[in-house]
């Protein structure tokens, strides 16, 4: 009975160790998700900057001339 004990105690503590691991990792996952987010946002603003039509004065000539 005392082996089962042993036996059952090294399975938990295994079992606690991966889960430590396991969470750090998505800890880690989280962060570069919020970056990358952050990062998109960015690329997104970007991009819409250079679609947004410049505003010229009236005078300017069209580029065909």
């Amino acid at each position: 009975m005392d082996a089962e004990r042993v036996d059952l105690e090294a399975k938990v503590t295994f079992l606690e160790r991966a889960l430590d691991a396991i969470n750090e990792a998505m800890i880690d996952q989280g962060r570069h998700i919020t970056k990358l987010e952050a990062r998109i946002e960015e690329l997104h603003q970007k991009v819409e900057a250079k679609d947004a039509p410049e505003i010229e004065g009236h005078d300017s000539r069209p580029p065909h001339y």
